[in-house]
């Protein structure tokens, strides 16, 4: 309200008039109650169904949902609601319609997402009794951040199956106990956290879990059966295994101090950028892969086991060891007490080949179990050496005098070891003999000492037996 026309406003008439259509509105209009719990009311029913529901009413958008006991059906309507909290031993149900919850769904008993029901939410957490199900290529469950980013998170504490094509996605996954992705069905999140002593497991055919941001696992973490993972980087602390032709993909993947990598059974794992590992990582099987720009062992162990294949442009082993038989292509280094082991173990014969160049300035550790029973070193490319070479004989085996042994086959080798830790047995020993393109050793006698060091010897034991009768030397006769 304005007062006579290019006048000032009336300020106290205008407080006035507002006060009088505050009152006038709140006399016609009674206040409401917004969040109001409405609570199922029947053991079985849908939930359009009114008479389902504590009063009579069913709940609205802006109400909290509370079934205690029961279950309910979603087929054809959509239900939104503010907050939906289910206990244990009740059962929720979308099939055909849509479950619209603008904030938390704290589910301890079952939810059932399939057919082409979806299931849109903020937040989902499940307690140790929960169960969920997606299943159905048309089934979806959605968690959507709010306006201000926040949430869109799956805080999963029971047992989950996406199942038959069917498809969760959103902002984050913590999971403390067991998810599975089966059967060409996919989950999708921007960062995802495995518990320790929790399972999350990718299983069969076009079936995926996607992670555009990072994956940190404490528990196990396992696609099998052409299952696939991917993510942006990785950090494992716990028990990671790709199998039966399974996929991984990442930008970086780091294997903690503890941890373990296994890629078996024609599975491939394939990292654009850099691997480090301080844990157990292995490669088993001929058809099993690892692939990366760059492969950095600082301690820990890489097992090649039966014809398994590690690549990367460039390969530093500057702690722990790579043992086993398998090939390793690109350009391969070793230094400080990192171990060059061939076989898987004591007593077994093994053979690494090196597709590139070898920089062997670390410890190289051969087993001779026999003429044809003993490890070797392939290189094709130069084998440069330095580092410590160390020996040892297994099966109670004693080569002969003249056996020889070509531990380090190659295009070409430079220079020679720094250290050598030789057995001697029987009286025998081994040379390292450096051929152009081979190192090899051959069985030697123990070699006596020198000549000076013999006389003196000898001198000392005649003096000790004519101790008690000085030498004397005699004066020529004049």
């Amino acid at each position: 309200h304005r007062g006579p026309i290019g006048g000032a406003p009336q300020q106290g008439t205008d407080r006035l008039i507002l006060g009088v259509l505050i009152a006038a509105c709140c006399a016609v209009a009674p206040a409401t109650v917004i969040g109001e719990t409405v609570n199922w009311n029947m053991p079985l029913g849908f939930w359009s169904d009114a008479t389902a529901w504590e009063g009579g009413i069913a709940p609205t958008a802006d109400d909290q949902v509370r079934i205690a006991s029961g279950a309910v059906s979603i087929n054809t309507d959509t239900a939104t609601v503010l907050q939906l909290d289910a206990t244990q031993g009740t059962a929720t149900s979308v099939t055909a319609g849509t479950l619209d919850v603008a904030g938390t769904l704290n589910m301890a008993g079952q939810l059932v997402v399939m057919d082409s029901g979806t299931a849109q939410l903020q937040r989902l957490q499940t307690s140790a009794s929960a169960n969920l199900l997606v299943q159905g290529p048309s089934a979806a469950l959605v968690l959507v951040p709010d306006a201000n980013g926040d949430n869109g998170g799956f805080y999963h504490r029971g047992y989950a199956r996406i199942d038959a094509a069917g498809r969760i996605q959103g902002e984050s996954l913590d999971n403390y106990q067991e998810l599975w992705v089966t059967a060409g069905a996919t989950a999708a999140f921007n960062s995802a956290l495995n518990h320790t002593g929790s399972s999350l497991e990718v299983q069969g055919t076009d079936s995926a879990m996607l992670v555009t941001g990072s994956t940190t696992n404490r528990g196990a973490l396992t696609a099998s059966s052409a299952g696939r993972f991917t993510s942006e980087s990785f950090d494992n602390f716990g028990a990671m295994n790709l199998t039966d032709g399974a996929t991984g993909n990442a930008n970086s993947l780091v294997n903690h101090t503890g941890a373990s990598v296994t890629v078996q059974g024609g599975s491939a794992l394939q990292v654009s950028g850099l691997i480090t590992n301080r844990g157990d990582w292995v490669v088993q099987g001929p058809a099993a892969s690892v692939s990366a720009d760059q492969y950095l062992q600082q301690a820990g162990h890489t097992w090649l086991r039966g014809d398994g294949h590690l690549t990367a442009n460039a390969l530093r082993f500057e702690g722990g060891e790579l043992t086993g038989t398998g090939q390793v292509s690109g350009n391969a280094g070793f230094s400080g007490t990192a171990v060059l082991s061939p076989g898987n173990g004591p007593a077994a014969r093994g053979e690494i080949e090196f597709t590139n160049s070898l920089d062997l300035f670390g410890i190289l550790a051969i087993e001779l179990g026999g003429l044809n029973w003993f490890d070797q070193v392939l290189v094709g490319a130069d084998a440069n050496l330095g580092g410590t070479l160390r020996v040892s004989l297994f099966n109670n085996y004693t080569p002969e005098i003249g056996d020889s042994f070509d531990i380090v086959l190659a295009n070409a080798v430079f220079d020679g070891f720094d250290r050598l830790i030789l057995p001697q047995f029987s009286g025998r020993t081994f040379d390292v003999v450096y051929g152009a393109d081979f190192v090899r050793l051959t069985t030697t006698p123990v070699p006596l000492p020198p000549a000076g060091l013999l006389l003196a010897a000898a001198l000392g034991v005649l003096g000790l037996r004519r101790r008690a009768r000085p030498l004397r030397f005699l004066r020529p006769a004049t």
